[in-house]
């Protein structure tokens, strides 16, 4: 006598065991639940998730994507429809959590940004107005040397001693002078050409 070969499962009767499944543990699976619960009614792991895409595509499962996890569900009846609800409601209030810290973040940056910004720019106000003080130093400097050459020229003995701290001082200023247009030249980039016109030097040398 020969045995009988033992039936399989049909596509629909797979559907409908992961369905009951689902129905009646009023659950929220991860797809290795699924899996786990699917071999426990008789479905090989190896067609679950296309018995479970097929059911989602019908609308008969519910998918849901919750930062890395996807999660799967469906409720029959009235406590469905809620248990449905409380989850869309979940979902929303996570998409505004996410929204709100992204939020977060870009404020903190941008406060980031504008105290940076403001103190770049307070540096920025130090250094002109360094550089208004070191502009009439400089002209002073300037003025004091020609000063020593209008002496030269009109009575150089007469004026030899203070000549000699004349130009001292000139100098000293000179050295300042070219310290300052290194200063600038290094701090803005600027070529020596841009230092002279900031500072209102021109043909600055050593008497």
């Amino acid at each position: 006598k020969k045995m009988s070969k033992r039936k399989g499962v049909s596509a629909a009767e797979k559907k409908q065991r992961l369905l009951s499944m689902f129905h009646e543990s009023g659950e929220v699976y991860t797809i290795k639940e699924v899996e786990k619960g699917a071999a426990s009614r008789g479905i090989a792991s190896q067609v679950v998730k296309d018995v479970l895409k097929e059911l989602v595509d019908d609308d008969l499962v519910c998918e849901d994507k919750v930062g890395v996890s996807t999660y799967f569900w469906s409720f029959p009846g009235d406590a469905g429809t809620k248990r449905n609800a409380e989850l869309r409601e979940l979902k929303q209030q996570t998409t505004s959590l996410q929204r709100q810290i992204g939020e977060a973040d870009a404020a903190v940056q941008q406060q980031q940004q504008d105290q940076k910004q403001r103190a770049d720019d307070g540096h920025v106000e130090a250094i002109e107005r360094q550089m208004i003080t070191l502009k009439a130093e400089l002209q002073a400097s300037i003025a004091e040397s020609e000063a020593i050459k209008a002496a030269n020229a009109l009575d150089l003995h007469a004026r030899k001693t203070d000549i000699a701290i004349l130009r001292d001082a000139a100098n000293r200023w000179t050295d300042n002078s070219f310290e300052v247009r290194k200063h600038m030249i290094r701090q803005f980039g600027w070529t020596n050409t841009e230092a002279d016109k900031h500072l209102g030097l021109s043909n600055l040398d050593y008497v």
